[in-house]
C-alpha cells in the first residue's frame, strides 16, 4: 500500500483555472485522501472508486477522469541529477511537476501544456501490470527546496470500462540519459523498493 494521495473524483473539473490544480499550493478544499494504488478492479487498489464505473442496475453515472496530487520535500534540488517517473495505469495519464507537464502516454489526446478535459478519454485503452518508466530529468529545474508537487490526472478508456489504476513512483539519481539506477525515492507507492 502506498503513501497517502490527495484525489478528486472527475464528474467535474476542479476547482481554479483549467491547471491550477497541478501548483503547488493549490488550496485542496473538499479534496479527498488516499493510499495508492487508486482505481478499482484491477486488484492494485488500496483506494477504492466504486462509483466511477457507469453502470445501469444499479443506476450510477460514473465519470472518465481522477486527479491526484503528492506533496514531498526537497532539501536541496541540487542533489536531485537525475529523475524518473514511474508508472503503473489503466488506461492512460497525464503528469506534471510543479505546474509543467513532464509526461503524458500516447493515448491521450492533446498537446503538451494544454489541459485535458475532465470527461476526456484514453484511447485506446492500456492495461497495468507492467509499469512504465519514464526519464524526466530534463524537467529536473522545476523543482524547488521546500516542498514540491507531483500531479497525475489519470484516465479511463470509457465511463463504463471494467477497470482503472494509478500507481506512481517518483525517484531520483541514477544516470541522466535513462534509467532508474540507484537513488533517492521520491515517492514510492510500496513500503519496499528494490535498487541495483
Amino acid at each position: 500500500i502506498g503513501e497517502t494521495w490527495k484525489y478528486w473524483k472527475g464528474a467535474q473539473a476542479p476547482a481554479g483555472a483549467a491547471l491550477a490544480w497541478t501548483q503547488r499550493g493549490y488550496a485542496e478544499t473538499n479534496w479527498l485522501s488516499g493510499p495508492t494504488g487508486i482505481g478499482y478492479d484491477d486488484g492494485d487498489d488500496a483506494t477504492v472508486l466504486d462509483d466511477m464505473q457507469m453502470t445501469t442496475n444499479p443506476p450510477v453515472p460514473g465519470y472518465t477522469t481522477v486527479y491526484a496530487r503528492r506533496t514531498f520535500p526537497i532539501a536541496d534540488r541540487a542533489t536531485i541529477q537525475a529523475l524518473d517517473l514511474v508508472i503503473d495505469y489503466d488506461d492512460g495519464f497525464v503528469a506534471y511537476l510543479n505546474g509543467t507537464e513532464v509526461a503524458r502516454s500516447g493515448n491521450v489526446a492533446g498537446s503538451a501544456g494544454t489541459a485535458v478535459p475532465f470527461d476526456a478519454t484514453a484511447l485506446p485503452g492500456h492495461e497495468a501490470g507492467t509499469p512504465a518508466i519514464i526519464n524526466i530529468s530534463a524537467f529536473k529545474d522545476s523543482l524547488v527546496a521546500g516542498n514540491n508537487v507531483l500531479a497525475i490526472q489519470v484516465l479511463n478508456q470509457a465511463i463504463d470500462s471494467s477497470d482503472l489504476s494509478l500507481l506512481p513512483e517518483l525517484l531520483s539519481g541514477g544516470s541522466p540519459t535513462g534509467g532508474i539506477g540507484c537513488g533517492t525515492v521520491l515517492y514510492s507507492t510500496t513500503d519496499t523498493m528494490n535498487l541495483s
